[in-house]
């Protein structure tokens, strides 16, 4: 094991270690009954198996008494006393009252041990999606630029899943077996240390093999999940994108390009399974020529008298269950490596730092009045060109700024520095003259108000989404953001009104619907600053134009940024900025761009030639 791997499994040992320390009381009391569950079939059951075939077989008689000494321990003396009686009989009885005493306690002891382990593993599995689920939500814009949902749904589900398995039932198996094995082996060496070394020939071989394959299962663990989360990643996307590849029949190159994936994933998997139940049989057979060769040699030691026959019936009432623990030392082998490959993916994830998040120190933004200043900004991402280069612009409390320009221009990215979406590559973002990088997330976002272009509503009532900004809403306050933004009449033609379900990102409801409830919820906010991202591009002629009524009010008082790509809705904006390869082109009311004859008056002159012809 090279230097870095070591370190890499001592960093996931720690890791895992932080994770199981809240539930160390299900650890330990599901540890403490495996203790008990492998000494009483390892140790007390086998001494009551031997004592009943010598009993059956013939005790030997001592000074009246019968005797069965095993390990310096006369079980015959010990059940005379317990059970008050000498006779051959009543010691028969008295050791299957305690063999069977023993069996209930070890079945006890074991369902125990399994409920302690199905706590564990849940509870674990609750903490750590929590925190992956929190981590996500922390982290940045960019971060979802370069991850795929379905990928890290998979993480979510697939890869705490098989940790879950892992750290459940199977877990303790890693303990059971080297305690059992711990406890018959120092049983078998108090009888006979020649007899052991001879049963125990065989394992050299079967530990270089385990270790070879655990190292092997780990590899392929890894690259398992790894497959599975493209393939999950690849369905998610194609499936929300299913008309998409109806419209220019794609299905079956999809299904081909699904099939691709869908097989590298089998590959490993079955690679895994294969070398599993490979191993479970290849170490039996291992382990049975062990046991033969024990068998000669203990029966080799009785024919020589060497060694009593009690002993030897009780080595080998011991050495099937050390030698299964053995075997299963394979399936150990596999769920370490499992959960050390389910922990490794999401462990990565969860070390995965936001490119945006509160600065040491950072302080809550106080109530602002709206003042923005991008101060010589510069935006860039991490690959592809400059996107905004030295932009300076001030918007004044209550300032409803437009903001145009071709496609590509950076209008989308201006403003998303302003909730701190993205951070500036150079430059600053100042609202009421404060840096943003120095105030907390939440405080920011608290007081800015978003309308995109995508309408996205959760699969919720019509009044959950409304509220969605402010839960403790009235159901007063959710009815006057509503009619402000024209909703009031369609919602309230739903099947059941306010209470009616939307569907997944509102696919009942219809754009237009989609939007005004969308403006209903920003308005519900009272944000100081609004940001309408192309907000009335999903809505119908009539729609906008009530929309754009109820904006005019509300705008008041209110600093507002609005990106439109249709111009005519933008008209009587306080002032027009016109940006164009990421660079203020132009600034001014409407009147005065029309003026210049510039960019906007060219753009603008193309919306009327178009909406003229498609007039016509």
């Amino acid at each position: 094991m090279s230097p870095r791997e070591g370190s890499s499994r001592k960093g996931l040992c720690r890791s895992l270690a932080a994770l199981a320390r809240p539930h160390v009381r299900h650890l330990a009391g599901g540890l403490a009954l495996l203790a008990a569950t492998s000494a009483i079939e390892t140790l007390i059951i086998p001494v009551l198996f031997t004592a009943l075939l010598v009993v059956v077989v013939g005790p030997e008689v001592l000074g009246g008494r019968y005797t069965i000494p095993i390990v310096g321990v006369d079980v015959a003396r010990l059940s005379a006393a317990a059970l008050g009686s000498t006779s051959r009989a009543g010691l028969l009885l008295a050791i299957a009252v305690a063999g069977v005493l023993a069996m209930a306690t070890k079945a006890l002891c074991h369902a125990g041990r399994l409920v302690f382990a199905h706590e564990f593993s849940f509870a674990v599995a609750y903490d750590l999606r929590s925190r992956l689920f929190t981590h996500l939500l922390g982290q940045s814009a960019d971060f979802y630029e370069h991850e795929r949902t379905g990928a890290l749904l998979s993480r979510l589900t697939g890869d705490i899943y098989v940790l879950r398995e892992g750290l459940g039932p199977p877990l303790f198996e890693i303990a059971q077996a080297p305690l059992t094995i711990a406890f018959a082996l120092g049983l078998m060496l108090s009888i006979s240390w020649p007899l052991t070394l001879a049963t125990l020939a065989i394992a050299p071989p079967v530990v270089l093999a385990l270790s070879w394959a655990g190292r092997l299962m780990r590899r392929l663990t890894i690259s398992r999940q790894d497959r599975l989360a493209r393939l999950n990643g690849y369905i998610a996307e194609r499936l929300g994108a299913v008309q998409i590849i109806q419209a220019f029949g794609r299905e079956s190159h999809e299904l081909d390009e699904m099939r691709r994936l869908d097989s590298a994933y089998f590959r490993d998997a079955r690679r895994l399974v294969w070398l599993y139940e490979s191993m479970g049989p290849g170490n039996e057979l291992l382990v049975g020529l062990g046991m033969l060769a024990g068998l000669a040699f203990g029966g080799w030691s009785v024919l020589g008298g060497s060694l009593p026959r009690e002993h030897f019936i009780l080595f080998f009432a011991i050495a099937p269950a050390a030698g299964s623990q053995l075997g299963r030392l394979a399936r150990i082998g596999q769920i370490r490596q499992q959960i050390a490959g389910a922990a490794t993916r999401l462990l990565d994830l969860l070390e995965t730092v936001p490119s945006i998040a509160d600065a040491p120190g950072a302080r809550p933004l106080p109530a602002v009045g709206g003042h923005v200043r991008l101060d010589h900004v510069s935006f860039r991402y991490r690959t592809g060109g400059p996107v905004l280069q030295d932009v300076t612009l001030e918007v004044a409390p209550g300032e409803m700024l437009a903001i145009v320009g071709p496609s590509g221009a950076g209008k989308s990215t201006l403003v998303r520095l302003l909730p701190r979406f993205f951070d500036p590559t150079d430059g600053r973002v100042l609202v009421d003259g404060i840096d943003l990088r120095t105030v907390t997330l939440a405080s920011l976002r608290g007081q800015i108000g978003l309308v995109s272009q995508d309408a996205i509503l959760l699969n919720h009532t019509v009044a959950e989404n409304i509220a969605y900004g402010r839960p403790g809403a009235t159901l007063e306050e959710l009815h006057a953001a509503a009619a402000a933004a024209h909703a009031t009449d369609f919602i309230e033609a739903l099947p059941l009104g306010w209470e009616t379900i939307v569907g997944e990102r509102g696919a009942t409801l219809s754009g237009g619907q989609r939007q005004r409830i969308a403006i209903a919820r920003a308005l519900l906010r009272n944000p100081r600053i609004l940001i309408l991202d192309e907000a009335t591009s999903a809505l119908d002629s009539s729609s906008e134009r009530l929309v754009q009524s109820a904006l005019g009010r509300l705008v008041a008082g209110r600093t507002t940024l609005v990106i439109a790509h249709r111009l005519s809705t933008v008209r009587h904006a306080n002032r027009i900025v016109v940006l164009h390869g990421g660079r203020i082109v132009e600034l001014g009311t409407h009147v005065e761009l029309m003026e210049r004859s510039g960019l906007y008056r060219r753009l603008h002159d193309a919306q009327f030639v178009l909406s003229e012809a498609v007039a016509r």
